[in-house]
């Protein structure tokens, strides 16, 4: 039987930019923020560098911690995650908080399958490709965006504005 050899590591991608908008609290400024965090999300999966995604979290954000914890406990033990990727549809707003300024934006999604390679880059555990809906609260500080929660679901919500059956 022929020796297995250990995946290459993918190149490493570069950090998302902040959108436009980063520093105007708007409607459209929540979903390009929304967007701008599941790019970061990816970011921080594919090569653990949690430094962004740390300071913009906010310290309640359960979705967040567990991003950290799991992201960190790969990298950190030498391994990596390659794959699971999050690709969106355009976002929609569907509920908007004044009081905290807080916008829930929903996007279609779909995730690439998932490997997580070891320190010696042996394949431990994979996840297949998945899809739904993911809806992203953004708050705006009054200077910046900060990422609140993250939830994925298997059904649609309306946007606000639109009219249901």
């Amino acid at each position: 039987m022929p020796p297995t050899t250990a995946a290459p590591s993918p190149p490493r991608p570069t950090e998302p930019a902040k959108p436009t908008g980063w520093t105007r609290g708007g409607d459209d400024d929540a979903v390009a923020a929304a967007r701008y965090f599941l790019d970061l999300y990816n970011y921080v999966r594919a090569t653990g560098d949690l430094t962004e995604w740390d300071a913009l979290s906010d310290p309640g954000c359960e979705f967040c911690a567990n991003t950290h914890t799991r992201v960190a406990e790969v990298y950190q033990a030498g391994g990596r995650l390659d794959g699971g990727t999050v690709a969106v549809s355009d976002g929609a707003l569907i509920d908007y908080t004044p009081e905290l300024h807080v916008h829930s934006v929903q996007f279609a999604y779909t995730a690439s399958p998932t490997t997580e390679f070891d320190r010696s880059g042996g394949a431990v555990r994979t996840a297949p490709e998945g899809g739904g809906y993911v809806v992203v609260e953004v708050g705006f500080t009054g200077e910046r965006w900060m990422l609140v929660t993250g939830d994925a679901r298997s059904r649609s919500v309306a946007p606000i504005g639109s009219s249901t059956p």
